[in-house]
């Protein structure tokens, strides 16, 4: 599956603005698999960021958790995080290194792998219902975004 690669992205001037709008946009709507989830919200601060959109060949491919699990061992057999690394093109930081606006990996309480936007010293992530806040603490890692 292609990709665009962030490694090679800059952040493009104006993307403060436009993470805000894609935050508080994710954070008004309720969590819909492959329509306001995790992976939509981080695909878009990465497009608001770089320019680069990253959804493309994802956009309809699932609407189920099973489907979605298929579909990340499909783009990398190795897993979530892999697959993560592949899709932004750069390997996972240790989260001191995290700024705003980097897509980070968090691991709920049920062991769940989720990607979350990091907003300073607290993480954006879609929960079960809606956009919920994080420690940025409880975060495994972070991809740098531009």
């Amino acid at each position: 599956m292609p990709s665009s690669s962030c490694q090679s992205a800059e952040r493009i001037p104006g993307w403060e603005d436009r993470l805000f709008t894609v935050i508080n946009a994710a954070r008004t709507r309720p969590y819909v698999l492959g329509e306001n989830d995790c992976f939509r919200l981080a695909c878009a601060v990465v497009e608001a960021l770089t320019g680069k959109d990253l959804s493309g060949p994802w956009k309809g491919a699932y609407s189920s958790k099973r489907e979605a699990l298929r579909r990340i061992a499909e783009f990398d057999a190795r897993g979530f995080t892999a697959a993560a690394s592949r899709l932004f093109s750069v390997p996972p930081q240790t989260m001191p290194n995290a700024r705003r606006g980097d897509i980070c990996e968090y691991v709920d309480d049920a062991g769940e792998q989720h990607l979350g936007v990091v907003l300073g010293t607290m993480v954006a992530v879609m929960g079960p219902d809606r956009m919920e806040f994080v420690q940025r603490e409880l975060c495994a890692h972070c991809w740098r975004i531009g």
